[in-house]
C-alpha cells in the first residue's frame, strides 16, 4: 500500500450562539470565506442544524507543510489580528479557534515558537485534526 499526498488545511474559526453572522462580520472587518447563521442547514440532507453563528477564513487544502499553512493564515488575518483578539475576549464569542486539519501525514507536526506566539496574540486555541489516508 502507498502512502496518499499529504494535505493539510488550515481555519481561523469564530463562532457564537448570541451573536448572528453578521454581527461577527461587523467585528471582524474583512470578509470572510464562509459565514453561517445559528439554525442553518448542516449538510446537504438539512436534517442538522448550525449550532453556532460562525465566521470562517480558509487556506488550503495543499500539499503544502502545515507550518505554512498556519503562516499564510496568519498572514491574511494580520491586519485585524487586533479585531480577532477583542473578539476572543468578549463574553458573547463562543469560541475563536485556529483549526489544522491533515491527512496522510506521518503523524509529527512541528510549530515554531513564533508561530504558537500569534496564534496566542489573537487569542485563538489550536485544535489539531489528524486523518489517516489510504490510496
Amino acid at each position: 500500500m502507498q502512502d496518499a499526498t499529504p494535505t493539510t488545511a488550515a481555519a481561523l474559526v469564530i463562532l457564537s450562539k448570541e451573536l448572528s453572522a453578521g454581527d461577527l462580520k461587523s467585528m471582524i472587518p474583512i470578509e470572510p470565506d464562509h459565514s453561517w447563521q445559528r439554525g442553518d442547514p448542516i449538510g446537504g440532507s438539512g436534517r442538522a442544524r448550525e449550532p453556532f453563528a460562525g465566521w470562517r477564513i480558509d487556506v488550503g487544502p495543499s500539499a503544502q507543510t502545515p507550518e505554512w499553512q498556519i503562516s499564510s493564515l496568519l498572514d491574511r488575518v494580520h491586519s485585524v489580528a487586533e479585531r480577532i483578539s477583542s473578539a476572543a475576549r468578549d463574553p458573547q464569542v463562543e469560541s475563536v479557534a485556529l483549526w489544522l486539519w491533515s491527512a496522510g501525514l506521518r503523524f509529527g507536526i512541528e510549530l515554531p515558537p513564533s508561530l504558537l506566539t500569534d496564534i496566542a496574540k489573537l487569542g485563538a486555541s489550536l485544535k489539531i485534526d489528524v486523518y489517516d489516508v489510504e490510496s
